[in-house]
């Protein structure tokens, strides 16, 4: 029988390739690259076949509002979920990070409000824009409430399409995650509750990471006794020896005193996003309202995070001591992490939003069975009332051609 013992950290550089200072190309930003080129290709799949009703030239339209949605939506909500508002209100440049060089946080949940609330904007405007196409006597039959049908119509459409994406940006994004060494799991502990640095004690798929705690105080160490017995030797660079790629060959001498961890990263990965991309998959076509997957999405995402929180190591601004301890002190007598007391209203929202999708009398939220099995005609941009100069030029051409 083979045995790992444990999984080998990466420890690749975080820096894919150097543009020009700040600027980079970073496994972080290569994951939200891949993530939203994943989205525009489903936002296109849905579109021709019928599933999603909008026009073929909106959907670059579409993801635009979905890439402000996320950033601006990320940030500001780790700012007000896992930050002190106070404090970037104060001093406004940390929203981008210290001297502008780099967003130090995004938060899920912040993002998908983001999007969301894009999402919201993005169909009012369409929602009009196909009212105003309507003849005189329908315009006037449905009145101005026809636009709001309209538009939270094509809210709810447009989000059952993102979520056939989204966990497969969420599994890129985990990956970018686990080669940074960010937000990786708690420590493996024995029967006693003590930390596990010795593999055999610990699941074959363990591992030990350099950016943690403890790594960073064993490479720190190491430099430390080195300068200490060669005081003639050049200063040590402390930021850059402890920032990755480590030097192999000291880590692999410091390790084995290092915790052995989970790498929550790649069960979030498979859970959250893989497994959570199979089941929007599978019930793509059982649904005859709209918004009824997006309400499933955001329960499901919801199930799959909330516990993975016991294997992600806790964000250290709640322990004791730091800027939220008080409140990390709540949520530990409440037996919760700030991400899982999010999640829970993710889940409350996902069932409010299916239940009242479901029940839903707004006759544009009905889906056709052509529709459900990704079987239709695509929305025109006629129908959708894209302006002349809008339109698919080369498209139009083909159309009218014999």
């Amino acid at each position: 029988m083979i045995t790992i013992l444990e999984i080998a950290f990466p420890n690749l550089d975080p820096t894919i390739l150097p543009i020009y200072r700040p600027f980079a190309l970073r496994w972080y930003g290569l994951g939200y690259l891949f993530a939203f080129f994943v989205g525009w290709l489903v936002l296109r799949h849905t579109q021709k076949k019928g599933f999603f009703r909008i026009a073929e030239e909106d959907c670059s339209s579409l993801l635009m509002y979905v890439i402000i949605g996320v950033f601006a939506g990320g940030r500001l909500g780790y700012i007000l979920f896992y930050d002190d508002p106070i404090q970037v209100l104060r001093d406004p440049s940390l929203i981008f990070g210290r001297d502008f060089s780099g967003i130090s946080g995004l938060s899920f949940h912040g993002g998908l409000l983001g999007v969301m609330i894009a999402g919201v904007l993005f169909a009012w405007v369409r929602g009009r824009r196909q009212y105003r196409t309507l003849p005189l006597e329908q315009s006037k039959s449905e009145g101005l409430g026809g636009i709001g049908k309209r538009a939270r119509a094509v809210w709810c459409d447009g989000f059952d399409a993102m979520v056939l994406g989204v966990p497969a940006g969420i599994v890129f994004v985990r990956i970018a995650n686990f080669v940074n060494g960010e937000l990786y799991g708690r420590e493996i502990t024995d029967a006693a509750g003590n930390p596990v640095t010795d593999a055999a004690l610990a699941p074959d798929w363990a591992m030990r990471f350099p950016t943690s705690d403890e790594g960073r105080a064993a490479l720190n160490d190491f430099y430390q006794m080195q300068q200490f017995t060669n005081p003639e030797a050049p200063p040590v660079d402390f930021h850059k020896v402890l920032s990755l790629p480590v030097d192999q060959n000291v880590w692999d001498q410091v390790s084995q005193n290092v915790t052995l961890r989970h790498p929550s990263q790649i069960y979030q990965a498979l859970l959250e996003g893989l497994a959570v991309l199979i089941v929007m998959w599978l019930l793509r076509k059982r649904f005859p309202k709209k918004g009824m997957l997006g309400g499933c999405f955001l329960i499901a995402y919801a199930a799959a995070r909330f516990p993975m929180e016991y294997f992600r190591q806790p964000d250290v601004q709640f322990e004791a001591g730091e800027k939220l301890g008080s409140w990390g002190q709540t949520l530990a007598s409440m037996g919760v992490t700030q991400g899982q007391l999010l999640c829970i209203g993710m889940a409350a929202i996902g069932v409010i939003m299916f239940t009242l999708c479901a029940r839903s009398k707004n006759p544009f939220m009905a889906r056709t069975a052509e529709q459900r099995a990704f079987r239709a005609v695509p929305m025109s941009a006629e129908e959708a009332g894209v302006p002349e100069g809008q339109r698919n030029k080369k498209k139009a051409q083909s159309v009218t051609q014999p």
